[in-house]
């Protein structure tokens, strides 16, 4: 489809995973820990085995041989950067020669009507390409061009400089993928209506006008798009249609771009973002471009789904024509970031939501598109609370605890989120939207941005080490660590000079705690004060009716590595539970990560689920979430299962909040003893603690064997939705003002 075929600039942004070092680790230990000496010994015998294995192969016959191929291959690699660099130059220099008399006309910077956002990434020739037909056929309204570098590599990015005479440069040093890209463009831009443009489309003449005037014209008309042409002058696509499986039928793809048959208006399910024109208010009202297609694939498509759910139509103008150059460096990008999995993968997103849709059984998707938001204004007299994240905003726990604290406090505070890197407000609401929080109040920026109006009156600053990453901002500022993972000692000695500037460290278990002082005193550091505050969870409401399926459900986000959920177990125990029960069914939800090694997993999960009553539900709504937790009858949670907890206490689950959030649905949660959650369940009376998977299996073959009345289960199901009340995001926001306004007195 459309969004499948044109050119994603995507690079995975940097990890947010914890630095792991074994040695830093074995570093950090007490020294009265016996394993210390061995394992630095086993180490560096590790590493002097690899050097002597590398120094063989340099020494080989075989590697003197290939030297001179590997020399040629060099050789190669440099004439082609070269070329590439003169043929950038020689269109550098061809535009900057050039003289653009409509450009001179229409061009403005400072009251444009329209915005043209353009995405580059790494193409500067194409994207200088594609500028030069814009500035040479852009008429008919005053205009200006909004250029996203979206994470170029240095060189490529410096090739944009003759841009600037006619384009405003938004410079992003993370890749933001093509639809937050897109997102944080628009938030630069001034226009009443955007057209947003890949950087392979070449203008034709008079493309613009016939599109914003449709849009000026008919206010039912909340997206209009033009009729795109192959350079082989084939018609590429005069709209689509997405069908009830997924795929899609571009009206024309192949056919005589001057057929009568493709030369008349007309309302159509979609239209590529290849050139795709919006009133600025109607991208806004739908939270842009989803984040939940990362990296790549539908967004677009789901889009103009979100904006006929509006009750604007979508509407092809076949009196505007742009050239799209499909699939000039898409294969590159799909190749370097595996992304031929990504296409059934969203295309199952997709349908999750938009299924009952397009078949006719509902008219809209609940929930998805929240009330306008106001604009922000800072509040007089209110104290300023700054919240630092060093990781990417994507649905999590540690996400839920950071943005629940910045919900709780709009009230009596003017809130700043700040992250390393941007992100756009568009984003922000829509993690709201996610999280079932209002973040409409908080504002966004970057640390760079949030600085400036430093001190702040508190400042909270999550990390995963020991020591905090940045310095305080605020008169008053509290270190959140998620958990103390190992980190080299070279980072630890960096930050310990800002250590000094925090007053409290808070901590999300007693788990946490016993770890954060270890690893605290094997730096040889004073004890700071130090809170327990575990995070809130979503309950259910009070009257949950305890009428469950023989379900089991695990909720938690693909990906290895760290705490990972370990999802790959649960199927392995349900492959034994389904032989005693076979009409259970096991139900695994939970965020997944837009990164190649995560995708990988997912897939991988999915093969070994094959033939069993496995259901997969990435990127789950809260809607569904919430009818997930309703029908399961029993909760599995398996992070740290196999783990030493005395030597990797990281690979545990730090505190587990979706076991709360099971357990306030009636939900009997089984956990593995390691880690949080055996605080949080009370052996055989609110859920079970167990060992081993046999162990795991075997009680979950006796509940579910058990009738749905049966006294035992609902007294165990009353005990969880009971101890679960504890955990409401009252009671949390109730904390951490309680801590605030403590600190803030002594």
């Amino acid at each position: 489809m459309a969004a499948a075929e044109k050119e994603r600039m995507v690079t995975p942004p940097p990890s947010d995973k914890p630095i792991h070092s074994v040695t830093a680790f074995a570093q950090e230990r007490p020294a009265t820990d016996a394993g210390v000496a061995e394992e630095i010994v086993s180490l560096r015998q590790q590493l002097a085995a690899c050097q002597t294995e590398i120094a063989v192969i340099k020494a080989s016959r075989s590697w003197r041989i290939t030297a001179p191929l590997r020399k040629m291959v060099g050789l190669i690699r440099r004439l082609v950067r070269e070329r590439q660099a003169a043929a950038h130059a020689d269109i550098a220099q061809s535009i900057s020669k050039k003289h653009y008399p409509l450009r001179d006309e229409w061009y403005e910077v400072q009251q444009p009507e329209v915005s043209l956002i353009v995405l580059n990434y790494n193409k500067p020739a194409m994207t200088l390409a594609c500028l030069d037909s814009l500035w040479e056929h852009t008429q008919g309204y005053r205009y200006e061009i909004v250029l996203v570098d979206n994470g170029s590599e240095a060189q490529n990015f410096r090739e944009l400089a003759p841009a600037q005479v006619g384009a405003r440069i938004v410079r992003l040093e993370v890749n933001r993928f093509f639809g937050e890209g897109n997102n944080i463009g628009f938030e630069a831009t001034r226009g009443r209506y955007v057209v947003f443009l890949n950087n392979d489309i070449t203008a034709t003449a008079n493309w613009l006008a016939p599109l914003i005037r449709r849009l000026a014209d008919d206010p039912g008309i909340g997206a209009a798009g033009p009729k795109m042409v192959s350079p082989d002058n084939l018609l590429q696509e005069a709209g689509a249609e997405i069908r009830v499986d997924g795929s899609d039928n571009r009206y024309g793809r192949g056919a005589d771009p001057d057929d009568p048959a493709y030369a008349t208006q007309r309302d159509v399910m979609y239209i590529s973002a290849a050139a795709l024109a919006m009133r600025r208010e109607t991208f806004e009202q739908v939270l842009g471009f989803d984040l939940y297609y990362e990296p790549a694939y539908y967004e677009d498509v789901d889009l103009c789904l979100k904006v006929s759910q509006l009750g604007l139509r979508v509407t092809y103008c076949p009196d505007s024509c742009i050239v799209h150059h499909e699939n000039v460096t898409s294969g590159a990008f799909a190749a370097q970031l595996k992304l031929n999995t990504l296409i059934p993968l969203n295309r199952e997103r997709f349908l999750a939501r938009w299924r009952a849709v397009l078949a006719g059984e509902a008219p809209v998707v609940a929930g998805l598109i929240p009330p306008a938001a106001q604009a922000l204004q800072p509040r007089a007299g209110l104290p300023s609370v700054l919240l630092y994240t060093p990781y990417n905003l994507v649905p999590g726990g540690g996400e839920r605890y950071l943005l629940t604290i910045a919900a709780g406090l709009t009230e009596v505070a003017n809130v700043t989120l700040a992250t390393l890197y941007p992100y756009s407000r568009l984003r922000l609401r829509t993690m709201g939207r996610e999280l079932s929080l209002d973040l409409d109040a908080v504002r966004i920026a970057t640390l760079e941005q949030a600085a400036k109006a430093a001190p702040y009156d508190t400042t909270i600053v999550m990390g995963n080490e020991v020591l905090p990453p940045i310095p305080g901002q605020g008169k008053h500022n509290i270190y959140l660590c998620q958990f103390p993972f190992p980190a080299p000692l070279q980072v630890l000695n960096e930050r310990k000079k800002y250590a000094g500037d925090y007053q409290q460290v808070v901590v999300y278990s007693p788990f946490v705690q016993h770890h954060y002082e270890r690893a605290l005193r094997a730096l040889g550091r004073k004890l700071p004060r130090i809170a327990v505050v575990s995070p809130p969870a979503v309950l259910a409401p009070a009257t949950q009716n305890c009428s469950k399926k023989p379900m089991i459900l695990g909720v938690g986000r693909f990906f290895t590595g760290g705490h990972a959920k370990r999802q790959d177990l649960m199927i392995e125990a349900f492959r034994q539970l389904a032989v005693l029960q076979p009409e259970a069914e096991l139900h695994l939800a939970g965020s997944l990560p837009a990164e190649a090694e995560f995708r990988a997993y997912f897939s991988g999960l999915q093969l070994k689920a094959e033939g069993l009553r496995v259901h997969f539900h990435p990127n789950a709504s809260p809607q569904l979430l919430a009818r997930l937790y309703a029908d399961a009858s029993l909760y599995w949670h398996l992070s740290g299962y196999g783990v030493d907890e005395a030597s990797e206490p990281h690979r545990c689950e730090h505190f587990g909040i979706t076991v709360a959030e099971a357990m306030s649905a009636g939900c009997i949660p089984l956990v593995v003893n390691r880690g949080g959650p055996p605080a949080t369940v009370q052996n055989g009376t609110s859920g079970f603690v167990f060992e081993t998977l046999e162990e795991l299996v075997a009680i979950s073959a006796r509940l579910l064997s058990l009738p749905g009345d049966d006294e035992a289960i609902v007294a165990m199901r009353t005990a969880a939705i009971e101890a679960s009340r504890r955990y409401s995001p009252e009671h949390f926001i109730g904390e951490i003002r309680e801590l605030m306004r403590s600190s803030l007195s002594q």
